[in-house]
């Protein structure tokens, strides 16, 4: 399955900043893109895809040289040696019709199975959310896994007078992880498909996905992950009871499964 790293370059003309992710700094640049890549060059390989989506303003003044820099993003990550760079035109999303032709255009550059990393630090207006959609719905329709989502959080620096009278030694900005806003999208539709449907099954995966390294690390003694898995069983018993019509099992276990949602809050 191909790695997959996509982002929306913005217009401006950035100052240059390193940028802190893990611990990890990077070298002096104006795009978070570079310094992203830079902080996670081992995880890239030639065969992995290098997506950026440029509107007509974007592409003139920050991807291509000689415009706000003298070497433009593309230059610069080529200079790094990075390959299988796609630049993908993308309207400013100031309409509907606009909006729908972003999603489209993003929907089509994932692949069966891709996993993902996104960049959101220069998304405008609607284009988070965009994001988050067609991440989600792709997730569904291609298998795609999102691995990560981040923003460059610069303005922690202040204005940008007040960062510019920062040493560029000590002009950190942090990447800031997002990811975890995806997997509150998983639970939020797991939720609906067990109150709608009675169908445990994504639950039950999520909720594994999350006690299995805990539970095999404490080797089964973690309190909140033991009562976590016997919640998932009362789930499971729950909607395959529902499901074969076993009314008197469901009867007969519901102080149990009440007891547990109790440990649990």
């Amino acid at each position: 399955m191909a790695k997959v790293f996509m982002s929306m370059l913005g217009t401006g003309g950035y100052l240059e900043a390193h940028y802190r992710l893990n611990e990890r700094v990077s070298s002096l640049t104006p795009f978070v893109q570079e310094a992203y890549l830079e902080l996670t060059r081992d995880q890239w390989s030639s065969e992995d895809r290098l997506v950026f989506f440029l509107t007509g303003k974007a592409r003139a003044t920050n991807w291509e040289d000689g415009a706000n820099f003298r070497e433009g993003l593309a230059t610069r990550l080529k200079n790094r040696g990075f390959s299988n760079i796609l630049d993908v035109s993308f309207k400013e999303g100031s309409s509907e019709e606009e909006i729908m032709d972003n999603f489209r255009t993003i929907f089509e550059q994932l692949k069966e199975g891709d996993q993902v990393v996104f960049d959101i630090t220069h998304s405008f207006r609607s284009l988070p959310m965009l994001t988050l959609v067609a991440l989600t719905y792709a997730r569904v329709l291609k298998n795609i896994a999102i691995k990560g989502l981040y923003y460059g959080a610069f303005e922690v620096l202040g204005s940008r007078k007040e960062a510019e009278k920062i040493p560029e030694d000590e002009r950190i900005a942090p990447i800031f992880e997002l990811t975890p806003f995806v997997s509150l999208l998983a639970w939020a539709f797991a939720v609906e498909e067990f109150v709608r449907y009675g169908l445990a099954n994504r639950l039950e995966e999520l909720i594994d996905k999350d006690i299995r390294p805990i539970l095999k690390e404490t080797k089964g003694q973690d309190a909140t992950a033991s009562a976590l898995r016997g919640f998932k069983n009362s789930i499971r018993l729950l909607a395959t009871s529902i499901y074969t019509s076993r009314c008197r099992r469901i009867v007969d276990n519901s102080w149990e499964s009440l007891a547990i949602s109790e440990e649990l809050c």
